[in-house]
């Protein structure tokens, strides 16, 4: 990612530190958006969904869902939820992430 972004490694951890995040959060909060948009947008099964986000499994992916949302991602999409406001799931933040 560093070197996408063009700096050093090193760089690249202090600027996520001074906004208050991590790689980790980073990229578990892309995970999480791509998750969100195809649950949103699409009729696509759980399993599809999850693989398409990067997570190794369904549980795996159901479980971090989960400590996201408060719900799984089938109650979640059977309640309707992403529905709500913006038509998205919410976005989370990185104190949820972390």
């Amino acid at each position: 990612m560093a070197e996408i972004v063009g700096m050093s490694e090193r760089i690249l951890q202090r600027r996520l530190a001074q906004s208050g995040s991590t790689y980790s959060q980073v990229v578990q909060g892309a995970r999480f958006s791509i998750a969100s948009d195809l649950m949103a947008d699409s009729d696509l099964d759980i399993t599809d969904i999850a693989f398409a986000a990067c997570y190794d499994n369904a549980p795996h992916f159901s479980r971090a869902f989960k400590r996201l949302t408060g719900m799984t991602p089938r109650d979640y999409r059977r309640a309707g939820a992403w529905s709500i406001g913006e038509g998205r799931m919410p976005t989370a933040t990185p104190s949820a992430l972390a």
